[in-house]
């Protein structure tokens, strides 16, 4: 058993060098320092070891990590500190049980997939160090897993589910379903922005969303929810469908409906993407990154890179209770009816055609760099060269009404405005003079 356990080990390690060896940027991650930059750069907080001492570090987290999975918890924090009632942290690591996972040690398995993500790693183990009130910080990244039979057991059974789950993917037919809740903000003629919970309750197809000033959590964000469709002109017309929804329940005609990344200082706007009937994994999820996301800069004011110093993260995704997820890197997208069909038609490409797609230049740091900064000119011919990937895709020439004129404004760098009023484009009351045809949407 011994001898047969041993070999199963290095097999796995064999494994994982292969991967890594695959990997052209996974040298970088040996260099702690790097590392440590790399995370930075995209929002995660880290912790040197030298600065731990100074931090008052209450608890420490090993978490390994495959895909988007966080497989396991080692904390060295005793329970009562786990539950948050105070207490040393003198006990040696221990692996916690899924019911001692608290809000603070899911935050640390978010964090860690994260860290794995962004450095453009597949898998790996995380360590952090967290405050007894403080967010979670990565102090290191190993990318190859420590030998252990615990670790082999869990990687071993992640890497054969997700070989399975690959498997049931490349055979599914069925487009994914498509979703959204992109958002939008009502201002004044004068500059005064007007809270949408002043018109909308919560929920419903058109409703506000909430954001938070210190200990104040205000509603100024309207958040527009279509019925979700496989069909692109389907949710297209489901989506203006609730801006006519909107505009019959905002009693003010003078209000500017403003969209984009941030048209409104310190007010962030979303344009999140929801995606079901699909398996979730890494390779869906950079593509969204890299085919999506990166090339969307090339059309976005300059406002809209003010959002990225707090939002649109890459490989920013939440899972939803329903079995789906939703993607959350994007801005609101909008601004207009094609380059929200664009939008949506990119999504709906890459949810079919992802597994066939390698090009990630994301995975670079200096594109990465690129991507925070809005760095337009620099980002030109690299988009130029992941649209030659997209359109070899076989439902490209099906989708091509909507992703053509998209290409076109992306390659010319021309950028949406985010202080025009988006109802005159979309044809809203009180400018719906010429209705809105099938013609109108592209």
């Amino acid at each position: 058993m011994a001898v047969a356990e041993t070999a199963a080990r290095e097999e796995l390690v064999r494994t994982f060098q292969n991967m890594l060896e695959e990997n052209p940027h996974a040298a970088r991650v040996r260099d702690a320092a790097l590392t440590l930059e790399d995370l930075s750069r995209n929002g995660i907080r880290t912790l040197s070891e030298e600065d731990t001492g100074q931090e008052g570090v209450r608890r420490r987290f090993i978490i390994p990590v495959y895909g988007l999975e966080a497989l396991a918890v080692w904390s060295n924090a005793p329970d009562r500190l786990i539950s948050g009632s105070g207490g040393g942290d003198a006990r040696k690591f221990r692996e916690l049980m899924r019911e001692e996972y608290t809000l603070s040690i899911r935050s640390a398995m978010k964090t860690a997939i994260r860290a794995i993500y962004v450095l453009g790693l597949d898998f790996g183990v995380v360590e952090l160090a967290a405050s007894e009130h403080g967010r979670p910080a990565v102090t290191r990244v190993v990318p190859v897993p420590p030998a252990s039979r615990r670790m082999e057991v869990l990687f071993s059974e992640a890497i054969e589910l997700h070989r399975i789950c690959m498997e049931v993917e490349g055979k599914r037919e069925s487009s994914a379903v498509l979703g959204t809740d992109p958002e939008f903000v009502l201002r004044r003629p004068g500059g005064k922005v007007v809270p949408a919970s002043r018109y909308f309750e919560k929920r419903g197809p058109v409703g506000c969303d909430a954001v938070r000033f210190g200990r104040r959590l205000l509603y100024p964000l309207v958040e527009l929810r279509p019925k979700p469709s496989s069909d692109v002109l389907e949710l297209l017309r489901a989506l203006r469908g609730t801006m006519r929804v909107a505009s019959r329940r905002i009693e003010e005609g003078s209000l500017e409906w403003l969209a984009g990344g941030m048209p409104a200082a310190g007010l962030p706007l979303g344009g999140h993407i929801h995606m079901s009937g699909l398996y979730l994994n890494g390779r869906l999820l950079r593509a969204l990154d890299n085919y999506l996301a990166l090339p969307l800069v090339l059309v976005e004011d300059d406002t809209t890179a003010d959002r990225r110093k707090r939002y649109g993260f890459l490989g920013d995704f939440r899972r939803q209770f329903h079995g789906g997820f939703e993607y959350r890197t994007p801005p609101s997208w909008i601004v207009s009816p094609r380059i929200s069909a664009g939008v949506l038609a990119l999504a709906s490409l890459l949810s079919d055609h992802y597994r066939k797609l390698d090009y990630f230049p994301l995975r670079d740091p200096q594109v990465q760099r690129h991507y925070y900064d809005g760095a337009k000119q620099e980002l030109l011919p690299i988009v130029e060269k992941l649209w030659g990937e997209l359109e070899k895709a076989e439902s490209y020439r099906a989708l091509e009404r909507f992703l053509r004129p998209l290409r076109e404004q992306m390659l010319r760098l021309e950028s949406w405005e985010e202080q025009r009023d988006i109802r005159p484009a979309w044809k809203i009351a009180p400018y719906d003079l010429s209705g809105f045809s099938k013609v109108n949407m592209i």
